[in-house]
């Protein structure tokens, strides 16, 4: 429909570029007829069907204006319509059309940003690769137009940090490919190898100084990498030496051995007023005169320690320190030393005092728990507290109780208590009473502080049969707590 308004439109146009006979739109097309009549002019509305008004003409005019360019029929790139010989038309660059409506693609020379192309050659050239991005080394991509002899998006085994291939000596570091450092040649702090000059690696670097490099001490070569010399410093003990001071020092002697009192060489430079080879009575083994108190200890001199004066393991007189030796000793901690125990010194030579947990009973202790506390088996002033009778407890660790019998000064009987066939921690239970350990047990028969009897009670006992030494162990085993007495059992707490 288009192309025949279209072409309606055209004829119309020439025909008024012909002349002024043609009627204007809306007026009639009356004339003459072909027998001389004369014929009215047709209304516009009245127009056959199929007829073309100028009107028609114009607004067919229009819409072809909106479809193709006010330049005719020649197609326009960028328009958005695709044309003949067009590939591709998005009225500008696309991620797939090029602005000048082809298609696209890294390598045909047109640079489409929308498409991420930051160059665009026709191929690989020295600014751009052949991927379309600009030559960068480091890129991973190989441009050989750029000078890139290889591209690993960095160092490695095979290429270096600028884009060249790996060479020991080509004065560039390339740490993935094993190299230390590259001085593009020896230097004094790079090996020809392109490893980092160090004494002792084996190669010799007289860049760096080094006269030899045995990768180890040597007869011939020094530590430092310098040749061997008795005097020179360095102490070579694959060549003999033993120290190298560059001469006699406090350490070492002129021979290059250690200087050592009693190696028979006198060291002045090391203090040695004598070296004869041994400790004698007028000689110390560090080579000084004897003196008791002078540090130095001389057993051929009489003394057994000499701590230059009195020590916590030391008495003044060269004696070993020991609490009873009847020598007061402040530096081991004595207070009192009177070869024992007496009224004024406790055994461990503290003065004594009740409540110091060191019993003496020359001072007339009859106990000391370590504290001033009553009612704990020791009173305040140091006498024993028997506990009273029927006194009950539990065990820490089974909770069974038990009760005490009888008791004095120096033991208590103890026993399970009536229906109870539970477990017991005998020792535990006989510190807690004020008592040292268990004297002896045995079963109950049933009895509550008795041995096969009627009725007994704490508070009317019966037979102590407690004739089990105690050696140590119960009769069911131990725990974490220590050994266990079970069932119906009584036994004996004593003081060692």
């Amino acid at each position: 429909m288009k192309a025949t308004k279209l072409t309606l439109a055209f004829a119309l146009l020439s025909c008024f570029a012909c002349g002024d006979d043609i009627p204007a739109v809306g007026e009639g097309t009356g004339g003459e007829a072909d027998d001389g009549t004369t014929t009215a002019p047709m209304p516009v509305d009245t127009m056959p069907a199929g007829s073309t008004t100028e009107s028609d003409t114009a607004e067919d005019s229009a819409e072809s204006g909106e479809a193709e360019s006010s330049g005719g029929d020649e197609p326009v790139c960028g328009d958005g319509v695709v044309d003949e010989g067009e590939a591709c038309d998005d009225a500008g660059e696309s991620e797939s059309c090029n602005d000048d409506c082809s298609a696209a693609s890294c390598g045909d020379g047109a640079i489409n940003a929308a498409a991420g192309e930051e160059c665009d050659d026709g191929g690989e050239s020295d600014s751009c690769d052949d991927d379309c991005t600009a030559v960068v080394c480091g890129d991973g991509s190989v441009n050989q137009l750029a000078g890139e002899e290889c591209d690993t998006s960095g160092r490695s085994l095979r290429c270096d940090a600028d884009c060249t291939n790996v060479s020991c000596g080509d004065g560039f570091v390339n740490t993935a490919a094993g190299e230390s450092c590259d001085g593009a040649g020896e230097s004094e702090t790079c090996n020809i190898d392109c490893s980092d000059a160090a004494c002792g690696d084996g190669i010799t670097n007289t860049t760096a100084g080094e006269e030899c490099d045995d990768s180890a001490e040597t007869e011939t070569c020094d530590v430092d990498c310098t040749g061997v010399s008795c005097g020179d410093g360095v102490a070579n003990t694959v060549a003999g030496e033993s120290c190298d001071d560059g001469g006699e020092s406090a350490a070492c002697n002129i021979d290059c051995t250690p200087a050592s009192c009693g190696d028979g060489i006198i060291n002045a430079t090391a203090g040695e007023d004598c070296d004869v080879l041994a400790e004698t009575e007028t000689c110390d083994a560090d080579c000084t005169e004897v003196t008791c108190g002078d540090g130095t200890l001389n057993e051929t001199a009489g003394e057994l320690c000499d701590d230059g004066g009195e020590s916590e393991t030391c008495d003044d007189d060269c004696t070993p320190a020991s609490c009873g030796d009847g020598v007061i000793n402040g530096a081991a901690g004595e207070a009192c030393d009177d070869s024992g125990e007496s009224a004024e010194c406790d055994v461990d030579c503290t003065v004594p005092v009740c409540g110091d947990n060191v019993l003496n009973e020359t001072a007339g202790e009859q106990c000391d728990d370590g504290n001033n506390d009553d009612d704990d088996g020791c009173s305040a002033i140091c006498e024993f507290e028997a506990p009273e009778v029927c006194l009950d407890g539990n065990d820490e660790g089974s909770a069974q109780e038990w009760t005490v019998c009888s008791a004095d000064a120096d033991a208590a009987w103890i026993s399970h208590t009536n229906g109870n066939l539970g477990q017991y921690h005998p020792i535990l239970i006989c510190q807690s009473l004020g008592y040292d350990t268990v004297g002896a047990w045995n079963g109950t028969c049933g009895n509550e502080c008795g041995y096969c009897e009627g009725t007994t009670s704490c508070e009317s006992p019966g037979n102590q049969n407690t004739t089990n030494v105690w050696e140590g162990s119960g009769n069911c085993g131990e725990d974490a707590l220590g050994p266990i007495l079970c069932n119906t059992v009584m036994w004996t707490c004593v003081n060692e």
